[in-house]
Parts: C-alpha cells; structure tokens; sequence
C-alpha cells in the first residue's frame, strides 16, 4: 500500500510578461488529507482530483531529487481554483492576477502488519 499524509502548497502572484514577483506576495499552506492506494497510479490520480487537474496533467516525481516526493504546479485564481482557459486569456491580457502555486506530497510505502501487543514489538 501507498500512501501521503498531508501536503503543503507555496504559491507566489505570477505576471505572465515577467512571471513570478518575489514583492507581489505569496501563499503557503498545509493540509492533513490522507490517501492510500494499492498502487501508485491510482494514488497520483487521487493527488491530481485533490489539486483540480486532470488525468492527463504532467506532475513532477521525485521532485528535487527527494525519493517519494511529489510536486504539482498549477496557475491558480486568487480563490485557489485551477486557472482555466478563459482565466488564463485574461490573465495574458493583464486583466487577472493569478498565482503559480505547487502543491507537495510525499508518497511513503507501508507495510501493514500484525502487532504482538502484550509484548514489546519493535
């Protein structure tokens, strides 16, 4: 089984002519969610429903050379929903602030078992 237990999300306001502006402000919060999965496909496909993107969405595994880690970027409007297409014109128009935000997870392996509890099992 797989698992991810909590998340942090970090967002900075992004400008599509000059891209991130480090004195535009930025987001950072975390998140207790859990999800497990037999297999990791299904567990990435939960992440993604959790974010608001797609099936087909490209994520980063591994992200910065961490074994497990898991980094999705999106562009998001000032409410954190997913930019959409018609967000995205406005937005390359300057007519709409959004935020480039990733969301991290870590994907742990978990080995389930029985306890021995009127012993120390260690």
């Amino acid at each position: 089984m797989y698992e991810v237990n909590g998340w942090h999300k970090f967002g900075e306001q992004d400008h599509y002519e000059t891209g991130c502006d480090p004195d535009g402000g930025y987001v950072s919060f975390a998140g207790n969610e859990r999800w497990g999965a037999e297999t990791i496909p299904d567990l990435l496909d939960m992440l993604r429903s959790f974010v608001g993107v797609d099936d087909d969405y490209e994520i980063e595994l591994d992200a910065c050379e961490e074994d497990g880690r898991v980094d999705i970027s999106v562009l998001e409007t000032a409410h954190s929903y997913v930019a959409d297409k018609w967000d995205i014109e406005k937005w390359k128009r300057g007519e709409l602030d959004l935020w480039y935000s990733t969301y991290t997870f870590t994907v742990e392996k978990v080995e389930r078992r029985f306890v021995r509890l009127k012993e120390n099992d260690q």
